[in-house]
């Protein structure tokens, strides 16, 4: 899952701040300090830890926005696992096949085109080598838009993504659902999933 260079990398970081701790940390320490080399040790390891998850997160949010890069530029090998849809009072939770394979389809045509007015929602993209990427979106009539560097209002470029006929049913079912009223949901969530198709 991790390439091995940015794991041996991240093990020296790691073995590095562990060795520095232990050596520096009782030179800082006055002769009579509570504090021990043993809780030494562990401050070491805490703080490895630390930034091992800080280095870890990065990697795994640079590893998304490349996925997201991917797609959008017409790699057709980029597979969506699961995404979801939240803002405005209301939850979108879609791990449909179908759903998912037409919005690769879609994104990978996506274009440059200006921005239309519509609703902003957040959406997690999740990728099937398990990572994620969170993005805005401005849903409108016929399709929506994603900024993946940056956010609306900063003036950088959103991808377009025209959803063009025939919009599969439970798509269009999301559709509906976002445009509703908050007043006119019958509820806030809403679940589509392969099973939803089972009588």
């Amino acid at each position: 899952m991790f390439p091995p260079l940015f794991l041996l990398i991240l093990f020296a970081v790691l073995f590095s701040i562990l060795i520095l701790v232990l050596e520096i940390w009782p030179w800082c320490s006055p002769a009579d300090s509570p504090i021990t080399r043993k809780a030494s040790v562990f401050l070491g390891i805490v703080i490895a830890l630390i930034v091992g998850y800080i280095c870890l997160s990065m990697w795994r949010s640079h590893r998304a926005e490349q996925n997201m890069l991917a797609l959008v530029n017409g790699d057709r090998d980029i597979r969506l696992r699961h995404v979801e849809i939240h803002g405005q009072q209301r939850r979108v939770s879609c791990s449909d096949p179908v759903v998912l394979r037409y919005l690769e389809s879609r994104m990978c045509e996506s274009d440059s085109e200006d921005l239309k007015s519509g609703i902003i929602y957040y959406v997690v993209f999740e990728f099937e080598d398990g990572h994620w990427f969170n993005a805005h979106t401005c849903w409108f009539d016929g399709g929506f838009a994603t900024w993946i560097e940056g956010i609306p209002g900063e003036g950088t470029q959103p991808h377009i993504i025209t959803l063009l006929k025939p919009v599969p049913a439970k798509l269009r079912e999301i559709i509906d659902f976002l445009d509703l009223p908050y007043e006119n949901l019958p509820q806030p969530h809403l679940v589509l999933t392969p099973e939803n198709d089972a009588p």
